[in-house]
């Protein structure tokens, strides 16, 4: 029985007679046939009872005895119905559910797909408009051209930031973000998202570094991808909004096992009172006038709570008008290896630094990485008698160790730099700490075998490595042209190899050709999967083997698709006895999970998310290349 209320009238529903099984029907006809029996065989006995000249006490007790086992059978009876009504109520109610539930699930699977088309719809066009920029801004343009390129460039990513942002609330809303964990470097993660942010920040005049405790262990598991996004978030809202000052991003052991602890500060206008409690809220911004009028959807934080919270962990900030923002969380990210940096904590022990940095967030990193690493750091706001108090303390000293680091921007001006550093190269070694910018304007500094240099924000492996090589005061660092030796012979190795790129947008494919054939390579273009499998079917039948050295495929496309033409590649190999199988990297606008993990299980060795540049091309068709020649 259901009761429903309306207002102050109360409906009795009662369960309709014709659904009851048939079943029920027969069993309380036949238990009411019984208690009919036997209240007739009671009612003889007693008669017979009776005709005997019985006792009447035993009489009446003979009779009460057959009221009650009336009674009990006809309350079992009841109660017996109402079992099975409830059962069949029940029932029904399971069976409403599960069509609900299949309903449900019929409509998440159709936001999927229609999330899945809406990323591919935007991303791919957004491919093309950003790598044709960047082809252009790779010729030759005149000042005010090049000004109009590097706008479009620039207003393109911020739309592609917003098209992300759009689609990681959809999948937060729809349960479909997750964290996907695997070994990675902690450090070099956080170091390479601040290095990304580093040029927008500069760019306004704002100071950034970050600070990672050496304690903590340099591989954890974790998804990588996800902590990059929560950093770049909160470190890009951060630089937005701040007109001066800096921003630090601080990386330490938390309270917790396997918890790292983050925080993000900012010298910015801060978050009136008012509107904390908004704050993670989706699509809610600043009422502030100059923070509105930095844009953006107002979503980076509220994805930034749910991937936080899908690490097993919480996000907190505190904010204050007028002196800025500091933004916290953890993570749950379990080490990976047993080095904890404990050999790194007395690296520079008898060693005295003086820092000569204005106070913000370059001093503050660099000095928590000097004391770390055992150095006494003397730390100074301005160049003025600089080098006499550094002499005097050289000649008072006992021998130790000696260095300094000069930051441009506690000088008065360039020739103050300069001036300042070549005296104190007679004496002691010396580093200065330039924004990559800033090399052209110090290029007679940087000339200097005397001087080495550190780029901000300074990583703490290469601030070690430069004030630790070879003990020798005067070592020139070398570290970066090495690397870029490197990047220029793996380059040349790469180079000429025999592409096959299966793609049918036009705009694309013309992208693609010209990044690849810019790093040497050749190529042959294909406009969908069924020319590609009967293009391989050919060449192992005249050949016996596949004449591409690696394979680039789109995932949409008609009449087969990337993935169903790479299973059909995969069984050709297989079939002609192919000794290697040939390298094949997906092209793909779908950020899901699921379809990258549908790529791999086809049988492809890597996926590149569009848009892409050059350099994640080349990267990708390289990293490709180098894991076939290993395998």
């Amino acid at each position: 029985m259901v009761q429903k209320s309306q207002g102050s009238r109360t409906e009795r529903r009662r369960w309709p007679r014709s659904t009851e099984p048939a079943a029920l029907k027969g069993r309380t006809g036949l238990l009411v046939r019984i208690a009919a029996v036997l209240s007739v065989f009671a009612v003889l006995i007693n008669i017979v009872a009776i005709s005997m000249q019985a006792n009447q006490l035993e009489v009446l007790s003979r009779i009460l005895f057959a009221g009650l086992v009336v009674f009990l059978l006809m309350a079992f009876q009841h109660v017996w119905a109402m079992t099975n009504r409830q059962l069949v109520e029940l029932q029904s109610a399971l069976k409403d559910l599960r069509t609900a539930r299949q309903h449900a699930d019929e409509a998440n699977n159709a936001k999927s797909r229609f999330l899945a088309a809406v990323s591919h719809e935007l991303r791919t066009p957004m491919n093309g408009v950003i790598g044709m920029t960047n082809l252009l801004l790779d010729t030759k343009l005149s000042h005010e051209q090049r000004s109009y390129a590097e706008a479009v460039d620039m207003s393109g990513r911020s739309l592609l930031s917003i098209i992300d942002e759009l689609l990681d609330a959809a999948k937060a809303e729809s349960g479909e973000m997750t964290i996907v964990p695997a070994p990675f470097n902690l450090c070099e993660l956080v170091e390479a998202s601040v290095e990304l942010l580093a040029a927008r920040a500069h760019a306004n005049s704002i100071e950034i570094s970050c600070y990672i405790a050496p304690n903590l262990p340099d591989q954890v598991i974790g998804d990588a991808q996800r902590l990059r996004q929560i950093i770049l978030n909160i470190a890009g809202n951060a630089i937005k909004f701040t007109q001066q000052g800096s921003v630090i991003v601080r990386v330490e052991r938390g309270t917790r096992e396997n918890q790292v602890a983050f925080s993000i500060a900012d010298t910015g206008h801060g978050i009136p009172e008012a509107e904390h409690e908004a704050v993670f809220e989706r699509f809610v911004q600043s009422s502030v006038t100059e923070i509105q009028a930095s844009g953006g959807t107002g979503l980076g934080l509220a994805i930034s709570r749910n991937l936080v919270e899908l690490m097993d962990g919480k996000i907190t900030f505190e904010s204050e008008v007028g002196k800025g923002t500091t933004f916290r969380f953890d993570a749950r990210l379990p080490s990976a290896d047993e080095d904890t940096g404990a050999s790194t904590a007395k690296a520079l022990s008898g060693c005295t630094v003086f820092l000569v940095s204005p106070p913000g967030a370059t001093r503050s990193a660099l000095h928590d990485y000097l004391y770390g690493f055992g150095a006494q750091c003397i730390s100074v706001g301005n160049f003025d008698g600089l080098a006499g108090t550094v002499a005097s303390m050289k000649n008072a000293s006992d021998g130790g160790r000696m260095m300094v680091i000069l930051d441009p921007a506690a000088a008065k001006n360039r020739d103050h730099v300069l001036k300042t550093a070549n005296e104190l190269s007679e004496i002691v070694g010396v580093w200065a700490l330039l924004k990559p910018e800033e090399r052209r304007t110090y290029r007679k500094l940087m000339d200097d075998v005397r001087i080495g240099y550190l780029l901000k924000p300074t990583r703490r492996a290469t601030l070690l490595e430069q004030l630790t090589a070879t003990g020798d005061p005067m070592h020139k660092p070398v570290t970066s042209l090495r690397k870029t030796a490197r990047q220029l012979r793996r380059v040349k190795d790469d180079a000429g190899l025999k592409v096959l790129l299966v793609e049918d947008n036009r705009i694309n494919m013309l992208l693609a050709t010209k990044m690849l054939k810019a790093a040497g390579h050749t190529v042959t273009h294909l406009d969908n999967g069924a020319k590609a499998v009967t293009e391989i079917k050919n060449q192992l039948k005249s050949n016996k083997s596949i004449e591409h050295d690696i394979i680039l495929m789109d995932i949409f496309m008609p009449k087969i698709d990337g993935v169903q033409t790479t299973r059909q590649i995969r069984e050709l190999e297989k079939e002609h006895g192919v000794p290697t199988r040939v390298p094949i990297l997906a092209l793909t606008a779908n950020l899901r999970e699921d379809s990258q993990r549908a790529c791999l299980n086809a049988g492809m060795d890597g996926y590149l998310t569009k848009p892409f540049d050059r350099a994640d091309l080349e990267e990708a068709v390289a990293g490709l290349m180098r894991t076939g020649d290993a395998a």
